[in-house]
């Protein structure tokens, strides 16, 4: 029997390419309802490309109850999805795992088996905020994509921005 390969050496580049994203239906309770990158030198590319800031989540997965609490209330929260899916790169980096999550961790000196830390960081990988931590409400997250939004001069939603103002959303 012979096969012809052309079909999949056609499509092999595409693949190698593709940008991959976890899927909010099948993930874990921590990552919430984003769907995000999973490898840090993709999402720098997919930032520059489309002239985005990076929103990284440092995550115990599986985490904590406030690491479980933090992906059902703050990540599953609908104004911040949209945000950060249509304005950012999400990208979730696994403080309790190996290989590429190691190498970012390292990158910026996050610790291992951490509650959730949120860096927002420009397509260098240069922190664009401080690192958000020990406030794991909605609101800080807002007020902190809003700040990043006005920094590079894009628009902020009418939503986000009741919500950074503790309208709830």
């Amino acid at each position: 029997m012979r096969i012809n390969l052309l079909p999949i050496l056609l499509l092999t580049p595409f693949f190698l390419f593709a940008q991959e994203r976890t899927s909010p239906e099948n993930q874990p309770i921590e990552l919430g309802e984003i769907a995000w990158y999973r490898d840090f030198d993709q999402a720098k590319k997919m930032a520059e490309k489309e002239g985005k800031a990076i929103f990284i989540l440092f995550q115990e997965v599986p985490g904590c109850a406030t690491c479980r609490s933090y992906g059902k209330n703050v990540l599953s929260n609908p104004t911040i999805i949209s945000t950060i899916e249509e304005a950012f790169v999400p990208l979730a980096i696994f403080n309790n795992k190996g290989g590429k999550d190691r190498e970012t961790l390292n990158e910026y000196n996050e610790p291992s088996w951490n509650n959730p830390v949120v860096r927002i960081v420009n397509a260098k990988g240069e922190n664009l905020i401080p690192r958000i931590a020990g406030d794991y409400s909605k609101r800080k997250v807002a007020l902190q994509l809003v700040h990043v939004l006005k920094k590079n001069k894009k628009a902020i939603p009418e939503r986000l921005n009741a919500l950074a103002r503790g309208i709830a959303y």
